[in-house]
Order: structure tokens, then C-alpha cells, then sequence
């Protein structure tokens, strides 16, 4: 069953890319941790298997316990748990070497498939295959920024390259932003027109107010004295009689 893995110690070019294996391999291969398959892992008494640089992220934690299952482990051996290039002289970090011959005789497909790419063959030709003879290798177009297959490069830029699209595409949105500005400049035109008008009512209406407050003011006193006047008269009526 094709299974999909990344190797590390193997080749700078290969790794940590993504390998789909046409073979099942044995799980004991793999970090516990990352799944990556190394050139070297580091196995610990618990049974779990590290990497070096998963190892390098435990190997100072005091006490010694491994993360996965909290076992612990380690001795009072000089670089035991504590460096993966001395080793350990009881034994309680096992060095185990991964990547034999065994594996590179294994099936893969290119690093390059998902593109179009249909190799199949032994690990140890994926190397030369991927630098040598591969030709679907993806770059960026320095047009439009999009991936493409590098043969097909010159083909996406005469037919498929977005930018020439792009340069029309905004020219339009640029006359459509233009034309709502236009629109918005006229509606606040219009607005301020509104505004202005209904300032100058609030100030006519104050004004009428303010000169009806004054007649009023300039009234009552003549209306007091007319009112005093009238009672003055009748009065004067009431004695008569």
C-alpha cells in the first residue's frame, strides 16, 4: 500500500520532501514523534524511537522521561540522554541506523507526481531522476506570481498568464471606483444643499422667534397699563352709581 514518508541523512536535495513509497514499510523505521525516517534514530527503553533533532528537544529535561509516555529512563554514564553523537555505555539509548541498503531498493514515485511527473523506480535513482532528468519541476512566473511547471512556463505566459488580465481588470475597476465617486460627489453636494437650507430655516425660525419675544416684551407693559386704566374706569363707574 503506497504510503507517503519524509527522510532525513539521506540526500540534501530529497530531504524532508515528501516521498510517496509504492511498498509498505515497518513502523519501526520512523520517529515516534515527527514519522520522519532518519539515518540514524535513538531508541529509548520504553520502545519509542526519536530522530536526532526530536531527540535534541528531550535530551536536557531533568528527570529523563520520555514525552510520549512518561517512562523514564537514563543513568549517571557521561552523555547518556544527554548528547546523540556519544552514545551511551549502558545501553539505555540505543542507536539504531535506518537507511540500508534494504531501504533504497524500495519503490517511489517522484517528489514531482502531483504535477504530472510519472517516475517510478528505487529510491537510490530518485536522486539523479529529480536533478537530472525530471522536467516538471514548478517555478514562480515573474508575471502574475502563479506556480508553474517549468517546461510550460513560456506556454502560461503566452496564453494563461494572468497579469495582461489583471492590468484590464483594474483599468475597469478603476473606471467603475471613478464613476461611484462621481455619483458619491453629487449625492454630498445635494446633501450639503439639504443641510444648508434647513440651517437657514432654524435661522429664520430663531429670528421670527426672537422678534415675537421682543413684541411680547414691548406688549405687556402697555397691556398692564391699559388693564390698570380699565379697573381705574370701572371703578370710578361703580361709585358714581
Amino acid at each position: 500500500m503506497p504510503v507517503v514518508k519524509r527522510l532525513r541523512g539521506y540526500c540534501d536535495i530529497l530531504d524532508l520532501r515528501p516521498i510517496q513509497f509504492q511498498e509498505t514499510l515497518p513502523d519501526d523505521i520512523c520517529c515516534s514523534v515527527c514519522d520522519v525516517i532518519p539515518g540514524l534514530l535513538l531508541g529509548l527503553p520504553c520502545g519509542h524511537k526519536y530522530c536526532g533533532a526530536c531527540y535534541d528537544q528531550i535530551a536536557g529535561q531533568r528527570p529523563a522521561r520520555c514525552p510520549l509516555d512518561q517512562v523514564g529512563y537514563g543513568c549517571n554514564c557521561v552523555g547518556c540522554n544527554r548528547d546523540r553523537h556519544l552514545g551511551c555505555q549502558c545501553g539505555c539509548v540505543s542507536r539504531i541506523f535506518v537507511l540500508a541498503p534494504a531501504l533504497e531498493e524500495k519503490k517511489v514515485r517522484c517528489v514531482n507526481a502531483n504535477e504530472g511527473c510519472s517516475f517510478v523506480g528505487n529510491l537510490n535513482t530518485l536522486k539523479e531522476h529529480f536533478q537530472v532528468h525530471c522536467q516538471f519541476h514548478v517555478v514562480t512566473c515573474g508575471r502574475c506570481a502563479q506556480h508553474v511547471v517549468h517546461k510550460r512556463l513560456i506556454e502560461h505566459i503566452s496564453d494563461d498568464c494572468r497579469s495582461g488580465r489583471t492590468l484590464s481588470e483594474l483599468k475597469k475597476t478603476k473606471d467603475e471606483v471613478g464613476r461611484v465617486i462621481e455619483k458619491l460627489s453629487v449625492a454630498k453636494c445635494a446633501t450639503e444643499d439639504n443641510i444648508n437650507s434647513v440651517l437657514a430655516c432654524t435661522q429664520a425660525y430663531a429670528k421670527v422667534t426672537n422678534d415675537l419675544q421682543t413684541l411680547l416684551e414691548d406688549c405687556l407693559p402697555r397691556i398692564h397699563q391699559a388693564e390698570k386704566q380699565i379697573l381705574q374706569r370701572i371703578g370710578s363707574v361703580a361709585v358714581f352709581e
